[in-house]
């Protein structure tokens, strides 16, 4: 059995406003939505992996992130 892939994903809201981004040409899944986000490193938290991940797509800081939800999938 393969170990799952752990993945952190943001929903940066303001108002009535949700940060979504468009998948860029040549990659998987090109053109679809998503939320900014991305792998969890070895060792890391997933609050660390979501600043950094963040930091390094958006350049913004992230202060007190709220777990919204857990999903799986096969």
């Amino acid at each position: 059995m393969t170990e799952p892939l752990r993945v952190v994903a943001g929903a940066l809201l303001r108002q009535d406003q949700v940060l979504i981004a468009e998948r860029p040409a040549g990659r998987h899944l090109a053109g679809r939505w998503e939320f900014p986000g991305g792998k969890i490193a070895a060792g890391e938290t997933d609050a660390a992996a979501l600043a950094r991940e963040l930091q390094e797509e958006l350049g913004v800081q992230i202060h007190d992130p709220v777990h919204l939800m857990t999903l799986t999938h096969d």
